[in-house]
């Protein structure tokens, strides 16, 4: 499947970012065009700029307009009601949404009230929407980043001196991989964090993949020791290859009805699946096991879950690797009814679908109809969308 490897190097901006991408051959006018017809005026500008011997593009913003407060809601509203893609729709609002809820955090307000400074100028809203529209024009299937870099040191911004890492940066990062960098500059930015974060990132060193291109966008910061790039890597990879943890434990002295609590608790200290298998163990007995797959982030949650939740007096785990498809989940309106559909990708072709049961379930009691018929309606307004087998994600 196509996918992007973001080395980080240098940390990962907006503008950095959107730079990488049309390097790597993402049509300026396809982007500007696109952006305009928000109603942005503005001039972008693409010049290539040879920093530390590497040819990189370097992205130039100028408003052509006063920049002024957006709170997030109104953002969300000017995204939802445009004419993109409805895949850039998904990665703008993701990353929007990310730093709304950063930012109430840090200043302690609502997040739909959330007023938008240098994220809310017209340069910010180009990087954000110009990424996402520059992801979709590559048919980017999955997005892969090295552990990023952060840096020490203080920046100034509208509401006065914070430190670096900046506040919205660091909650945005939460669960990702991070390291010490001995640089005094801000490496990354809320908006290239959250656009990681909206992008479903993967963290990993180089993948197994067959390079097809390279890019390098330009940051602003001029470093006399290091070149201030973010490279990006094109090229094919084959199924999501993911590490996981086998999470388990025997039980012969526990009733059976407290097996959907256990299944629940497991499935919300962050398993990726629960199953519980009846065998026979020592002395003939009839037992059973408790079985997760989880994260490693999420395993030591689980098996304390596993354990609080039942007579176990111990979990074991063991490694595991697993190959997946890349998954989407789009959602389709049925009769006012939200029903997501989970596709199945192989690149950026369609290869399964399927309706989520429990929003079918709500279909059926809403209209009063068989389970078995509202699956089949939840398939025909995909079918309608153009969520098909042999689709390419991309044109949807």
């Amino acid at each position: 499947m196509k996918a992007l490897y973001l080395d980080c190097f240098s940390g990962i901006s907006g503008d950095m970012f959107l730079g990488a991408l049309i390097d790597l051959g993402a049509q300026v006018n396809f982007i500007r065009t696109a952006i305009k017809k928000l109603g942005a005026k503005f001039s972008l500008k693409v010049e290539a700029e040879e920093i530390h011997g590497i040819t990189a593009k370097r992205v130039k913003v100028i408003p052509k307009e006063n920049s002024r407060e957006r709170k997030y809601k109104d953002i969300r509203s000017l995204i939802n009601n445009s004419a993109l893609p409805n895949r850039a729709k998904e990665i703008a609002l993701g990353a929007f949404e990310k730093l709304a809820i950063a930012e109430s955090k840090v200043h302690g307000c609502d997040f739909s009230d959330v007023h938008f400074h240098e994220i809310g100028a017209v340069d910010s809203i180009v990087d954000i929407v110009g990424v996402a529209l520059a992801i979709v024009d590559l048919n980017v299937g999955r997005v892969i980043s090295s552990p990023l870099p952060l840096s020490r040191g203080f920046i100034k911004v509208q509401h006065g001196t914070l430190p670096l890492p900046a506040p919205a940066t660091l909650e945005i990062l939460k669960g990702a991989p991070i390291y010490p960098d001995p640089r005094t500059h801000e490496l990354v930015t809320p908006t290239g964090a959250a656009l990681l974060v909206a992008l479903k990132c993967e963290f990993s060193a180089f993948p197994r993949m067959t390079v097809d291109k390279i890019g390098y966008g330009a940051g602003k910061y001029k470093d006399s020791r290091y070149p201030n790039l973010l490279r990006a890597v094109l090229g094919e990879c084959e199924l999501t290859k993911e590490s996981v943890w086998i999470v388990e434990c025997d039980i012969d002295d526990q009733s059976p009805e407290i097996f959907p609590v256990l299944i629940e608790k497991m499935m919300d200290a962050g398993a990726l699946d629960a199953t519980i298998i009846q065998a026979i163990g020592k002395k003939g007995r009839p037992k059973f096991v408790m079985s997760a797959i989880a994260s490693d982030d999420k395993r030591m949650g689980v098996a304390r879950a596993i354990i609080d939740h039942s007579s176990t007096f111990g979990v074991r785990y063991y490694a595991a690797g697993r190959e997946v498809l890349d998954r989407k989940t789009i959602k389709v309106d049925v009769d006012g009814v939200n029903v997501q559909i989970k596709v199945g990708l192989d690149g950026d072709t369609i290869v399964k679908l399927k309706p989520e049961f429990e929003d079918c379930k709500k279909l059926a009691i809403r209209k009063n109809i068989p389970l078995a018929s509202a699956v089949q309606l939840a398939i025909v307004a995909a079918d309608k969308r153009g969520i098909l087998v042999g689709k390419k994600i991309g044109k949807i």
